[in-house]
């Protein structure tokens, strides 16, 4: 077969291709696997990666988990035809995490043929869907976290057939959500949910979630908020939002947080309920300046 790329030529070194006269190869000694031409990427829908997930991916991809080449030996191979690989590295506890920026869009394209009732129930509309790079991936709802101007994860979420919350990544560690609004204001609100955030800013109001639940405030994100003027924390209506709300107000000031954990409401009660009741942006923003009170006052 003439004309091929890297990554269609690694394939038919390795099993074999067979045009099918449309946009996608398929190899001969794995039905399962195809490649998609235009993306230049492959899918391997019967084996997984070494996170668990679905085997998609690029050249590089192909390399270091089909092969199973170590990462410089993979990299030096790729410079071969000026080729073009985006991958970001992240070096934690002396092992190198490697992600993938490309899969956002392609988790987001494969969210148009799904079910969006995941998103819908939530009250976060196609406009946000769009906006936040919302995706689909094997039977979870995707969201891509940036941070630093990078993509850096993917948090997964489900209800069914249990609800579930887990990071696509291993070893990638906390990471703030929508952390890019921080540079365009000097008053935010910071709520624990990531769907929450979402809404929130949906509803016109600046706001940053984490990965890392009501207790997880890492100190590492302290300079993030330097400029910030006033920080609305804006947890969940339970124990651990009341405490974490507490623990996030001393790391970042006590005197410029002020904290909302819908007292009164029913048991983990949090931003995104308030919206699905048909709260607006005026009335959560009202609600938050009149009701929430500095860590002293509590």
């Amino acid at each position: 077969m003439k004309g091929l790329t890297i990554l269609e030529s690694l394939v038919e070194q390795d099993f074999g291709l067979v045009d099918t006269g449309s946009n996608y190869l398929k190899s001969e000694a794995h039905d399962s696997l195809v490649i998609d031409r235009s993306r230049q990427l492959f899918y391997w829908n019967s084996r997984q990666n070494s996170n668990g997930n679905r085997l998609v991916g690029d050249a590089y991809i192909y390399l270091t988990e089909v092969r199973h080449w170590s990462h410089n030996d993979a990299k030096d191979y790729l410079r071969q035809d000026d080729y073009k690989t985006q991958f970001i590295s992240d070096i934690r506890n002396k092992e190198e995490v490697i992600v993938y920026p490309k899969l956002v869009g392609i988790f987001n394209a494969d969210l148009a043929y799904q079910d969006k009732t995941y998103f819908y129930k939530r009250t976060i509309t196609d406009e946000s869907i769009s906006r936040f790079e919302l995706g689909y991936h094997n039977g979870f709802y995707m969201i891509p976290f940036y941070q630093d101007g990078l993509f850096r994860q993917f948090q997964m979420r489900r209800d069914i057939p249990e609800k579930m919350i887990r990071n696509y990544y291993k070893g990638v560690g906390g990471l703030l959500y929508n952390s890019v609004v921080l540079q365009s204001t000097n008053e935010i609100v910071f709520v624990e949910g990531v769907t929450s955030c979402i809404v929130v800013n949906q509803n016109g109001i600046p706001c940053v979630s984490c990965n890392t639940g009501a207790g997880g405030f890492m100190l590492d994100w302290f300079p993030y908020f330097i400029n910030q003027k006033l920080i609305y924390l804006c947890y969940d209506n339970d124990s651990a939002g009341n405490m974490g709300a507490k623990r996030t107000a001393k790391i970042l000031g006590e005197g410029k947080c002020k904290i909302y954990t819908f007292e009164g409401e029913e048991p983990h009660y949090d931003a995104n309920d308030f919206f699905k009741d048909g709260g607006t942006g005026s009335e959560f923003v009202n609600l938050l300046k009149e009701k929430s009170k500095y860590a002293y006052e509590l």
